[in-house]
C-alpha cells in the first residue's frame, strides 16, 4: 500500500518536476521584484495587472491542503530524489511566503 502511494507520488512530482520549479521560481521573482524602481504610477499600474492573477493564486497556496501537498514536494525533494534545486526553491517560497 505505501510502496504504491509512494511510486504514484514519486511518479507525478518527477514528470511534473519543471513545471513545479518554473512555478515557484515565478512566485518567488515576483515576490522580490523591485516594483518601487518603475515609478509610482507604473508600479500601481504593474500590481493592477498582477493583482487578479496573483490574488488567487496566493489564496489557493495558502489554502492548508495545498501546503501539505508542497511540503509533501519538499519532503520528496529532499529525501527521496535528493533534488536540492526543487529542495532549495520550495523552502524558500515556504520562507517568503509565511509573511
Amino acid at each position: 500500500m505505501f510502496d504504491t502511494v509512494s511510486s504514484k507520488v514519486s511518479s507525478t512530482i518527477s514528470g511534473n518536476r519543471k513545471i513545479l520549479q518554473m512555478f515557484f521560481v515565478v512566485l518567488i521573482l515576483l515576490e522580490f521584484a523591485p516594483y518601487e524602481v518603475l515609478g509610482s504610477r507604473i508600479e500601481a499600474s504593474l500590481k493592477g495587472v498582477l493583482n487578479p492573477v496573483m490574488s488567487p493564486v496566493t489564496s489557493i497556496m495558502s489554502n492548508p491542503v495545498m501546503r501539505l501537498l508542497v511540503f509533501v514536494v519538499l519532503l520528496w525533494s529532499c529525501c527521496i530524489r535528493k533534488d536540492m534545486n526543487l529542495f532549495f526553491l520550495v523552502a524558500l517560497y515556504f520562507v517568503i511566503s509565511r509573511k
